[in-house]
């Protein structure tokens, strides 16, 4: 998948792009591959900025569909994403993730309290290694 300028010039400008599974807006309370949206953020430092509201068509429970790809299609839904969280991500999202190199946590708290958690933590910054 090509990079589009506008991921290439976060990257150089260090900014972490950061995906966020949520119903409402307001608080990371969807579980990774059933999330009805994402929303985007653009983190640098201690700001962040919404940038996009994305659809999820193939929200389902991987679980019950016997996978089919499933993670991979939601995988690629923000595949130009450095992180996600989620209320809950499972095993097999959590491989499809990192197979994508993206770092991902399960927090269960508002937007904003995850934004700052993930900033202070330095999580954000760090390099995911493949074992």
């Amino acid at each position: 998948m090509a990079q589009s300028n506008e991921s290439v010039t976060a990257k150089q400008s260090g900014i972490v792009r950061v995906a966020i599974a949520t119903s409402t807006g307001e608080r990371v309370d969807q579980h990774f591959s059933k999330s009805p949206f994402f929303d985007i953020y653009d983190v640098a430092e201690s700001t962040w900025t919404l940038v996009e509201h994305r659809s999820n068509t193939v929200a389902s429970c991987g679980c019950q569909s016997g996978h089919g790809g499933v993670f991979d299609k939601v995988v690629e839904l923000v595949a130009d994403c450095r992180f996600v969280v989620a209320q809950r991500i499972g095993n097999g999202a959590l491989s499809s993730l990192i197979d994508h190199g993206i770092r991902a946590a399960q927090i269960d708290d508002t937007v904003q309290n995850s934004l700052q958690t993930l900033i202070s933590s330095g999580k954000l910054n760090r390099t995911l290694r493949k074992k």
